[in-house]
């Protein structure tokens, strides 16, 4: 483990924690760490493994919310309405 003391985890963006949380899976997977390093660690990656989940479940939200305000499906109507007259375009 780290001799100095971790960032906290609510200080950490999104992709730090999971960086953090893919080297410390690393570290644990290899062995090489003490039985109260693994400890630590694995504390340490519940904590990562939350903080990357409320976030990812924030994301999901402001995606839904998003999706119900301004994309709606894909329709021929929608398409004229846009003036798309070739048949083989791809809409997207």
């Amino acid at each position: 483990m780290q001799s100095s003391d971790p960032i906290p985890v609510s200080e950490l963006t999104f992709e730090q924690a999971l960086e953090e949380l893919e080297t410390l899976t690393q570290q644990m997977s290899s062995g090489a760490l003490t039985l109260k390093d693994s400890v630590e660690g694995y504390q340490r990656g519940v904590e990562l493994v939350s903080r990357c989940r409320r976030e990812l479940d924030a994301a999901r939200a402001t995606i839904e919310r998003l999706d119900g305000q301004i994309l709606k499906p894909l329709t021929p109507d929608a398409l004229s309405e846009t003036g798309e007259k070739d048949d083989d375009a791809i809409p997207f």
